[in-house]
């Protein structure tokens, strides 16, 4: 029997790969942007998840992009926003009006806006540590039900809760950053 020949070896698949450029380009209006960048941490020792974002393309200042995120938490969430007079801040908390959003599993958060040259900067650091109540819950369920495969439960919904405020938060940094 013979062998078939490859037509796609590995050396050509990323050579072609090389040369797909490397910004990833969005359609806004019939003209192409490119995307922003994103960056993101965690602070396990307050337990703080922070995403920055940066947009050359973006001609808000950081008062118009934080009061576009201000009016999306408001209308989307009922959130009650704190601003900060005279400074680039605005902070919100989560709270039982918010129902069951990414909000619940944030318990204070904070955006910063700024602008350096032509790169407009937006922080948004939220607190996830609301997400430690998920495990002692299933500790006293397991203690209560006398069964340990109630522990299985526990890393999975601690995950889907984190993943739910990082998109959330990251909602937060792209509605600052929108080039309008």
């Amino acid at each position: 029997m013979r062998a078939r020949p490859h037509h796609c070896t590995f050396e050509r698949w990323a050579a072609r790969r090389t040369r797909r450029p490397r910004v990833k380009r969005i359609a806004l209006d019939g003209m192409l942007t490119a995307s922003p960048t994103l960056r993101w941490s965690f602070a396990p020792t307050t337990l703080t998840v922070t995403c920055v974002g940066a947009s050359s393309e973006s001609r808000r200042d950081p008062a118009r992009a934080l009061s576009a995120v201000a009016d999306f938490l408001e209308s989307r969430y009922g959130t009650t926003i704190a601003r900060e007079p005279e400074s680039h801040v605005i902070r919100f908390r989560g709270s039982l009006r918010t129902g069951r959003s990414w909000l619940g599993a944030v318990t204070q958060a904070s955006v910063r806006a700024r602008r350096e040259g032509d790169v407009l900067l937006v922080q948004v650091s939220a607190s996830v540590w609301s997400l430690l109540w998920i495990p002692v819950t299933g500790l006293l369920a397991a203690a209560f039900v006398q069964n340990p495969l109630v522990l299985w439960v526990i890393p999975p919904l601690v995950l889907a809760n984190y993943a739910t405020a990082h998109l959330g938060i990251r909602r937060l940094v792209l509605t600052a950053l929108e080039p309008y």
